[in-house]
């Protein structure tokens, strides 16, 4: 048997076919999670604990509070924006240190945000369980700090 997780939904497989099908249905891409019997994990868990171990001060927290403050998303150029980064390939760069944080605890890029193609541009967005742990986040004391870090016209 094999256990595969993917934006929070586990799946046993048995046969082949069904590895089949479910690559069918999911896609076939590179964001499955191989888990050992028994080990389905907590995504939310999982979030919070990745959360954690990024720093406060750090261009990936940074990105995960200015998503946070815009439930519906955001396009990529807004967001390379009000991180002051010079282009895509830097947005790629703290998306990338995201992902990897994600990799570190089980989980998925897919399981922290969503990108979207909206045109030329990208659209960013937290999923719901990541929004959910943000705003515990600014309801403790790290909200100061990123309010001054953040100002109006950044966010």
């Amino acid at each position: 048997m094999i256990r595969i997780q993917k934006n929070g939904v586990v799946v046993d497989v048995t046969t082949e076919a069904e590895l089949r099908m479910v690559l069918k249905v999911f896609g076939n891409d590179k964001n499955f999670l191989p888990l050992k019997a028994g080990e389905a994990i907590d995504v939310a868990e999982n979030l919070e604990q990745m959360l954690a171990k990024i720093p406060v001060k750090s261009k990936a927290f940074e990105a995960l509070y200015c998503l946070s403050n815009q439930p519906d998303g955001i396009i990529d150029k807004e967001l390379v924006n009000k991180l002051q980064l010079s282009d895509n390939f830097a947005l790629g760069g703290v998306l990338g240190n995201i992902s990897r944080r994600a990799r570190e605890f089980s989980l998925t890029a897919s399981d922290v945000y969503v990108m979207e193609s909206k045109g030329n541009s990208k659209l960013y967005r937290l999923t719901a369980d990541m929004i959910k742990i943000m705003e515990q986040i600014k309801n403790k004391s790290v909200e100061a700090d990123l309010t001054e870090r953040f100002s109006t016209e950044r966010i």
